[in-house]
């Protein structure tokens, strides 16, 4: 995906590098979530009672307190900004696998487990957030900082301060136009590892 959205910065095509942008923030978003980079995604492996982990923990949790996580992203970005730049994909590649080590160093995903379990009752979305909440921005955090590296990184190896027109980048693109990209199943068409 990222040599894609390289390809489309030298082609000058904005609407398919923001298409592939957007695309991109799914899979990133993912990799700083510790759950989804484990075998603990729906809770213990034979243990069908944890299944609701995820929704309680990524949706239930995220969204009831999305203004306050929105606070401790921005506070545990700090002053940060992407310094540096990678090149071609298996960089892209290694930023993500790294995020992804990163992710379960800091927040684990048996932790978020465990915590899910031991919070079981009336409070249970509440108290689950006081005990990963902050572990939960600071991973977010450094997915916001990853995406920001891969997507300028993208834009100063395909030179798109020199490819893509001026006037591109004062407007929005049409919505229709972008999903009627990232819905095509031949753009930037995933698969699993395993067959690539």
């Amino acid at each position: 995906m990222y040599d894609l959205m390289v390809h489309t910065v030298v082609l000058g095509d904005t609407r398919d590098y923001i298409a592939l942008a957007g695309t991109m923030a799914h899979y990133v978003g993912d990799a700083c979530q510790p759950l989804h980079v484990s075998r603990f995604h729906h809770g213990r492996p034979g243990h069908p009672e944890d299944s609701n982990v995820h929704g309680d923990y990524e949706t239930k949790m995220l969204d009831r307190f999305a203004a306050e996580l929105v606070d401790k992203v921005n506070t545990a970005i700090g002053t940060r900004r992407v310094t540096a730049h990678i090149a071609g994909g298996d960089a892209a590649a290694a930023l993500v696998v790294d995020l992804m080590d990163r992710t379960i160093q800091r927040l684990s995903p048996e932790v978020v487990v465990n915590a899910w379990i031991a919070t079981k009752g009336h409070n249970h979305i509440s108290d689950l957030w006081t005990l990963v909440g902050d572990d939960t921005a600071a991973c977010i955090a450094e997915g916001a900082l990853g995406l920001a590296t891969l997507w300028e990184s993208a834009w100063v190896e395909g030179d798109g301060d020199h490819t893509i027109p001026a006037a591109d980048l004062t407007h929005a693109v049409n919505k229709n136009s972008l999903r009627s990209r990232y819905n095509n199943v031949t753009f930037a068409p995933s698969d699993w590892l395993k067959n690539m």
